[in-house]
């Protein structure tokens, strides 16, 4: 991994925890979970989106149930915390390698996305994982609230 992408790692953190911050919120003043399941797909446009404003080349990812981004062969994922049982807990943000071999379902990506365009697309077939249309104006609002 060149420098460049470790820097980037760093901001897609530092746009990771801006994103989930926004998203509780969300989650709260419209009855989600605070866990964040069924916010995957908006949380995953809204952690790209960031991170394409700040020039990151980052992909959307999608299984046949659960979304998340992807970069440079790491998994950035704000909402695995919805996959959490008595046994096992994610922390609120995920940002760690691809692993080879067994992975669980939720992060074994079917298909990666370089734009939401095509990740809208993609996924109507499944129920649009990424269809946050109706949604977007107001997740982009709170979100932009959290930018420092």
């Amino acid at each position: 991994m060149t420098n460049k992408q470790k820097e980037n790692l760093k901001k897609i953190r530092k746009i990771a925890r801006l994103v989930r911050k926004a998203f509780e919120v969300i989650a709260k003043t419209q009855g989600y979970h605070d866990n964040l399941g069924g916010l995957c797909g908006r949380a995953a446009t809204q952690l790209f989106l960031e991170c394409r404003r700040q020039r990151i080349s980052i992909r959307l990812a999608a299984t046949d149930g659960h979304a998340f981004c992807v970069y440079c062969g790491y998994i950035i994922d704000v909402t695995a915390t919805q996959f959490t049982h008595e046994n096992f807990w994610w922390p609120k943000i995920v940002i760690q390698p691809i692993p080879e071999g067994f992975r669980p379902w939720y992060h074994n990506p079917r298909v990666v996305y370089r734009s939401v365009c095509s990740a809208v697309k993609g996924t109507k077939k499944w129920g649009g994982l990424f269809g946050a249309g109706s949604y977007y104006r107001e997740d982009r609002r709170v979100v932009k609230k959290y930018r420092r």
